[in-house]
């Protein structure tokens, strides 16, 4: 039996934004995540202003879990046809953002930087899907790669740590449903903003406040 992606190996072109809502299905499209626009050069449109709650974030969250879960499936990211491992990779794209406001001024050009560099990591022809949303709880997007997850992830990696603005990328290969941890693939944790320790520990502690950390950031905007 043949994978997704071995059924079709000359797929159509990437799926535009516009298109995300169709794709998704009335499901699978959460209230308050709307299609962003520009999706060739990965920005979204105006985002949402405001706080986002709790509640916004944990939306967010399941949202973003169900459409990997979409994405795995029609593409044979949730394993090869005879049991075997992944055939292909979903990546989920978020912003370092800190605090109440996930959508800060500087999130749109971050977040098409993020979309721009990862996509820049592949060859074209291993990218077979990418979308883009905003919401209250900031931009995220999607890509699908026709490769497996630990070569993904170990390439993601290397955006993070080189791209001038990589420490406010959030650039995730979900297997399973969970994120490969760069430990996976031989890599060091990431490092705080703040204190450049590892970045786990201080955000589950809240270890720096958020004046602190807005002045990291904008050190790294700079």
């Amino acid at each position: 039996m043949s994978t997704a992606l071995e059924e079709n190996p000359h797929p159509p072109p990437l799926t535009d934004v516009s298109d995300t809502a169709d794709l998704a299905g009335p499901d699978t499209t959460p209230d308050g995540v709307a299609p962003g626009a520009g999706l060739d050069d990965g920005r979204v449109g105006g985002p949402p202003t405001g706080a986002a709650g709790l509640g916004d974030v944990l939306a967010a969250r399941d949202a973003r879990a169900a459409r990997q879960r979409t994405l795995a499936a029609e593409f044979g990211a949730d394993g090869a046809a005879d049991g075997g491992p992944p055939v292909a990779s979903v990546v989920s794209l978020t912003l370092v953002a800190p605090g109440p406001d996930k959508n800060p001024h500087w999130a749109p050009t971050v977040f098409a930087a993020a979309m721009e560099a990862a996509a820049a990591a592949f060859d074209p022809e291993a990218l077979r899907h990418r979308e883009a949303h905003e919401s209250l709880a900031g931009p995220q997007g999607y890509l699908v790669l026709a490769l497996p997850p630990p070569e993904v992830k170990r390439r993601l990696v290397t955006v993070e740590d080189a791209h001038p603005w990589g420490r406010l990328f959030d650039l995730d290969v979900v297997v399973d449903g969970r994120p490969l941890a760069r430990t996976d693939v031989g890599s060091p944790p990431r490092r705080c903003l703040v204190c450049d320790g590892p970045a786990a520990p201080c955000a589950r502690s809240r270890a720096h406040d958020l004046p602190t950390l807005a002045s990291a950031i904008a050190a790294v905007l700079e």
